[in-house]
């Protein structure tokens, strides 16, 4: 490449990026504005505090968490060479470690930023979490604070799947990186059981493997607690094949996954994989049960008797709007309406009097005829 282009392909990063950067300006600008024009410039204050903060912290996790386990992928007392395949690049290309490191930490780097990015977008779950206060009521399947629903849960789920996503990255990029140096060979997905893998290699990815299934284990166990909040059904909430059904299941599935947590780090220390993959064969059993079964109990038990299975929980709602309109604490009294009305009476309702409508039967048939 010679100067001239390099120097071009400078300036076109150059000019993205201060696009980008005036962009983003101008909208942070024009929101303080806005904010300290209706009086609010310490919300926006607190807004872009979270923000930074997130984005700083989430980013620099993720670049540690990858770095860090790219650079041991990476890693050898002695110089290698990957040989990229024919099939991926056109010809075959040697590259040696040093570059792939250099490789690794512009990736790394890029999906930190990412990353943060989207850590930062949701600020306003993570202010609601920290600001959050119990309601004081419970549901009547879990038995938790309603606010546990609308403080916690949502950020336990965004955190928790950013990390299930980082993990991934990380057991995807160091499976590659073993494969590159020659640490792992697998013929084919049909002979996993022959894979040849380093000692080292199997340790790293055994455990990034068993962190993996244990995050899909709590999404499985926070999982329980959104069917609270769904839409779907009958009611708001949990419906009879909810309780009834998938939340059983769920905890089936949440068990097998931490079994096969636990295969997995079993096979990163003993090197034995019929465990694992045993594991990991239940969990897809058990998830496509749980799809099919609740939709065969909903049509076969549930429609041709609906109201009789879904009273107890259309009740629980009920129950719900009654408490959160504070309509549970009416208090009723029978009025016999015989007591006379006079003129004190009416001056001490003058605002009720006056908003008693008359009705004048002409206007009304023209109106409603």
């Amino acid at each position: 490449m010679t100067i001239q282009k390099y120097l071009t392909q400078i300036s076109f990063i150059g000019l993205f990026a201060i696009f980008i950067l005036f962009s983003s300006l101008v909208a942070l600008v024009t929101d303080w504005w806005w904010f300290s024009e209706v009086g609010y410039t310490q919300i926006f204050i607190k807004s872009l505090l979270a923000k930074i903060t997130l984005f700083s912290a989430a980013g620099l996790f993720a670049a540690v968490f990858l770095l860090a386990n790219f650079s041991l992928a990476i890693r050898s007392k002695v110089p290698w060479v990957a040989t990229l395949p024919e099939a991926l690049v056109g010809r075959p290309v040697n590259v040696d470690n040093h570059i792939v490191k250099k490789f690794a930490v512009v990736l790394s780097l890029v999906i930190a930023f990412f990353f943060g990015l989207v850590a930062a977008g949701n600020w306003q779950e993570v202010l609601k979490f920290i600001s959050g206060a119990a309601f004081g009521a419970a549901d009547p399947i879990f038995n938790k604070d309603i606010g546990f629903y609308l403080f916690s849960l949502p950020i336990f789920q965004i955190g928790l799947g950013l990390i299930k996503f980082l993990v991934l990255l990380a057991l995807a990029g160091c499976a590659t990186l073993y494969f590159l140096r020659g640490s792992l060979y697998v013929a084919s997905l049909q002979l996993l059981k022959q894979m040849q893998i380093e000692r080292g290699a199997r340790i790293h990815l055994g455990i990034l493997l068993a962190i993996f299934l244990a995050t899909l284990a709590a999404g499985v166990y926070l999982f329980r607690f959104a069917l609270l909040t769904s839409q779907y059904g009958l009611v708001f909430g949990a419906t009879y094949t909810d309780a009834i059904v998938k939340i059983p299941i769920l905890w089936v599935l949440m068990v097998t996954a931490v079994l096969a947590a636990i295969s997995a780090a079993f096979w990163a220390w003993t090197g034995k994989l019929s465990p694992l993959i045993g594991a990991v064969s239940l969990y897809v059993v058990i998830g496509f049960a749980g799809a099919v079964i609740p939709s065969l109990v909903q049509k076969l038990v549930v429609a041709p008797n609906e109201l009789v299975k879904e009273t107890p929980f259309i009740k629980h709602n009920i129950a719900a709007t009654r408490q959160a309109f504070a309509l549970d604490k009416i208090e009723e009294r029978e009025i016999s309406g015989d007591k006379p009305i006079t003129a004190a009476d009416i001056a001490n309702n003058n605002l009720t009097v006056k908003n008693v409508r008359l009705w004048d039967r002409k206007p009304l048939l023209s109106t409603f005829s």
